[in-house]
């Protein structure tokens, strides 16, 4: 389990968050990107755009840039660990696609 903190629109830290993935999907996407989900976790500590899944209403997309400077869409979904603690699972990973691009663009060119 990693902690970490979420940005909020105004510039400060707003929250700690527990985040948690899967070693075996790390080291898959480390291997297919050269980076894994202790990179991409960061992207929360910095502006970023996230959409609800209607399909499944406990999961979320986010899309911002990871610790080394590339655009990602992570698929986080809000889960309870075996203490009851609250945390963000990051489900996958992906480099962000030309439109998931816009919608970050999009968003961040309103404020």
């Amino acid at each position: 389990m990693y902690t970490g903190y979420t940005f909020c629109s105004k510039g400060c830290w707003e929250t700690k968050v527990l985040y948690d993935w899967d070693d075996k999907k790390d080291e898959a996407k480390r291997a297919q990107y050269g980076f894994g989900f202790a990179e991409v976790m960061k992207l929360f500590e910095s502006e970023y755009y996230q959409e609800d899944n209607e399909s499944y209403p406990h999961q979320f997309r986010v899309v911002g840039f990871s610790q080394n400077a590339v655009m990602v869409t992570v698929v986080c979904e809000d889960r309870t660990d075996e203490d009851g603690n609250e945390i963000t699972w990051l489900a996958t990973f992906w480099k962000s696609s030309s439109a998931e691009r816009k919608k970050y663009e999009e968003a961040h060119r309103l404020k």
